[in-house]
């Protein structure tokens, strides 16, 4: 698929460092679309775990303290 975009002169000037002398400037930009897409969905999953952790962490203590309570000492 072809598309346009815009971008300034100094991501045009890495893009080419980039891609190299016979580099292809599009292969380089989709690896690092498909990269940075994969590095937030991660950051997306993380923020969601760290929420659900934070909003059950007084509940998950005192489970962690109850089983504790049931070890035996040696």
């Amino acid at each position: 698929m072809k598309t346009s975009i815009t971008l300034s002169t100094a991501a045009v000037k890495a893009l080419d460092r980039l891609a190299g002398r016979n580099g292809n400037r599009s292969a380089v930009a989709e690896i690092a679309i498909l990269e940075y897409a994969r590095q937030r969905a991660r950051a997306d999953r993380n923020d969601r775990d760290r929420e659900l952790l934070d909003a059950n962490a007084d509940e998950m203590n005192r489970e962690l303290r109850d089983l504790l309570e049931f070890q035996v000492d040696p």
